[in-house]
């Protein structure tokens, strides 16, 4: 292979016939492959000295210290050294959140439909994926916009992939190529990416802007007057919904949550925007924490209504204190469990383990981890995505995991389900096999309520639980927690079972809470393992995923100029790379016996400070971004975030601006955590050090 700029690149002919469509790049060729995330490296051509008769590229540019090619491949999964190509870099959408979308596929099955001519995604950078269309204007005569969206809905919805929330093209993020402007195309045909995205440069950013409601849905939806009454808002509510979401499942009430129909962060915004449009006479106030905090139909319509009429029009809502609808929850899911095995097996040499959430950063570490233990005969992954085993292939792969994933089975299953959703012979040769059960798969989401965890993660747990009392070897349940859980707690928090007045005042630390009570109140064998803050791997080529709190404060400091000289009430960072924190857990569930409830604490041992790392912060910042970042006190930085205007340009820069509640309730001073019992059961935590500027700087290059 080679380009006009490389010439032809050396490599050897694969031993292997069947590996025909990989390359084996001769040493000599100075190719490097450097990780690009997702399973996908890009090759990249580093000099070898003074011979540039096998690497031209560097006679045509002189003086340039490597050249990189754009161009991405996939390793070989059992040959390493083997690379077969994927796309171009510039091919892949990467989304605001760090998410990496591959739209090849999507866009060649659009322009299967006879109509169209060509489909281009768009996005790079943006909250969400949007969707230029060319039609084709010779088999079209008349027809606007709203008519041959209708038409070619139905393709859009086949490219849609199943297994994609945030990655999905919604319906008011597709627009038409105008007849005057048709797209680029180069010599062969295909569309020229670059400069059609140029010419359409003000419909997208048009498409994109934060004050944009789309036409068809405000005209399908309509408006209501200055004094709607709750039935036309409950209608209203009711529609939009319907209209955001294509249709509402058969049987959906007006008290069910939103959120158990994949409603994401994304969808909660149009939600908002399309209400507050058609509620627009009446001048109410409604924003995404409106519907975060009423998640039915129902309990949103009531607001609005109140909201529409003051505060002391109409009857107020009684609030139910906290800690009464985790009780009622804690006892609602943990009737009608089966009866422990009185009879159970003794253990076998070896243990077969069921994990969940193996393809969350957490999990896939978990996952590695109890390949490469020798005692561990079998692994069972239950996920609910049909493509599990692929994505973690190449996770694997990204990170340069060699572990052996012969001995892993992924299982499509659905943990809300009775017997999860699996075929009754593979839930019985799991209740006969199984001596552990490792259950990480739960939604990080700090804006959702503690209701919106019951359907699908607190139902979850009490399945769990049933599994773990039918098993044939009394099997553990180790529950990834959090310490969230025990945020109110007064210092130290202990490693063991706490009140319902201990968890952090939101939805997330709630529903960890009432599911360590469900676990507790079921007399299975648990382990409950109290995660802290997760950082990025301490050894390979894995990353600290830019989406998350830390990572986007970093980059919306240096947009900013401006960073905080603490992290909130703290000082103090218990940060474990979650490469660590994956061992220790395997390591606390093996190690545990008996009946009853262990609680362990999973933080590092010896913390840091952000006082000794904000140099580094602030040099990284000056180095890569040539910007020098003022050091501001927390409170003046988070009223800055919170000034910082809601276009998708500012959210792209400063991505922190979706998290300004999170950041709020930092201030808060966190309990110190008793860790003795945790430290007692992990070499890997007695062995921890704390995360120091080399390792963290190592994280910061991750996000530049």
């Amino acid at each position: 292979m080679g380009s006009v700029e490389t010439s032809c690149i050396p490599a050897l002919a694969p031993q292997n016939a069947l590996d025909w469509d990989y390359f084996d790049f001769h040493p000599d060729s100075g190719v490097v492959m450097e990780d690009a995330g997702e399973g996908l490296a890009e090759l990249v051509i580093k000099p070898l000295g003074e011979d540039l008769w096998l690497q031209p590229v560097f006679s045509i540019f002189p003086g340039i210290p490597e050249w990189r090619t754009s161009d991405l491949f996939e390793q070989h999964p059992e040959r390493p050294g083997l690379w077969r190509f994927r796309h171009r870099q510039d091919d892949v959408l990467v989304l605001n959140n760090g998410e990496k979308y591959d739209p090849i596929m999507f866009e060649k099955t659009v322009e299967n439909h006879p109509l169209v001519k060509g489909a281009l995604v768009v996005g790079h950078g943006k909250v969400q994926p949007g969707l230029i269309i060319e039609p084709d204007w010779t088999l079209i005569q008349e027809s606007d916009d709203r008519s041959l969206l209708q038409q070619l809905w139905p393709v859009v919805e086949e490219a849609n992939s199943p297994d994609a929330t945030q990655a999905r093209i919604r319906k008011d993020m597709i627009l038409f190529a105008s007849r005057e402007k048709p797209f680029c195309r180069t010599a062969k045909h295909s569309i020229a990416k670059r400069a059609t995205l140029e010419l359409y440069t003000p419909e997208i950013e048009a498409l994109y802007s934060a004050d944009r409601v789309d036409e068809e849905l405000s005209a399908q939806l309509g408006a209501v007057g200055k004094n709607p009454g709750r039935v036309e808002i409950r209608d209203l509510v009711r529609r939009a919904l319907k209209l955001l979401l294509g249709n509402l499942p058969d049987g959906y009430s007006d008290d069910d949550d939103i959120f158990t129909l994949a409603v994401d962060s994304v969808l909660v915004l149009s939600f908002a925007r399309a209400l507050r449009h058609a509620l627009q006479e009446t001048s109410v106030a409604l924003g995404s924490a409106d519907v975060y905090a009423n998640p039915t139909i129902n309990t949103l319509s009531t607001v609005i209504h109140n909201k529409i009429n003051g505060a002391n029009e109409g009857p107020e809502t009684q609030q139910i204190p906290r800690e009464q609808v985790m009780a009622q929850l804690v006892e609602e899911y943990t009737a009608n469990l089966p009866q422990a095995n009185q009879n159970p097996l003794p253990p076998p040499d070896c243990h077969t383990v069921i994990l969940t959430g193996s393809t969350g950063s957490l999990g896939s570490y978990i996952l590695e981890t109890l390949l490469e233990t020798p005692n561990i005969a079998k692994v069972y992954c239950l996920n609910r995505s049909e493509q599990a085993e692929e994505r973690q292939k190449k996770t694997f792969a990204s990170r340069g995991t060699r572990s052996d994933l012969s001995r892993a089975t992924f299982l499509h299953a659905d943990l809300s389900q009775p017997r999860f959703n699996l075929p009754e012979p593979t839930y019985d040769t799991l209740t006969a096999t199984a001596t552990l059960f490792i259950h990480a798969a739960w939604a990080v989401d700090f804006n959702h309520p503690l209701t919106s965890f019951a359907p699908t993660h607190l139902a979850g747990i009490h399945h769990a639980a049933a599994f773990a009392l039918r098993s044939a070897h009394r099997c553990r349940l180790a529950f990834i927690s959090s310490i969230a859980a025990v945020a109110r707690h007064p210092s130290p928090a202990p490693e063991s079972l706490v009140p319902f007045t201990a968890a952090a005042r939101q939805g997330y630390a709630e529903s960890k809470l009432v599911a360590e009570r469900i676990l507790a109140a079921t007399g299975a064998p648990v382990t409950i393992l109290r995660c802290g803050q997760l950082a990025g791997p301490r050894a390979g080529c894995g990353a600290w995923g830019r989406q998350e709190w830390l990572p986007s404060l970093v980059v919306s400091a240096a947009a900013m100029g401006l960073v905080p000289a603490r992290l909130g009430a703290a000082d103090a960072l218990e940060w474990l790379p979650v490469d660590t924190a994956a061992r220790a857990v395997v390591e606390c569930a093996l190690g545990a016996a008996g009946a009853g409830v262990d609680v362990l604490h999973v933080v590092a041992p010896r913390a840091t400070s952000w006082s000794a790392l904000l140099p580094v912060v602030r040099e990284h910042c000056r180095r890569a971004r040539g910007v020098e970042v003022e050091v501001v006190g927390y409170d003046e930085w988070v009223e800055a975030l919170k000034e910082v205007a809601l276009t998708a340009e500012e959210v792209r820069l400063k991505p922190s601006v979706k998290m300004v509640k999170f950041y709020e309730s930092m201030k808060v001073s966190f309990p110190a955590l008793s860790t003795a019992r945790a430290v007692a059961c992990s070499k890997s935590l007695r062995e921890s050090g704390p995360v120091d500027a080399a390792l963290f700087e190592k994280w910061l290059k991750q996000w530049a």
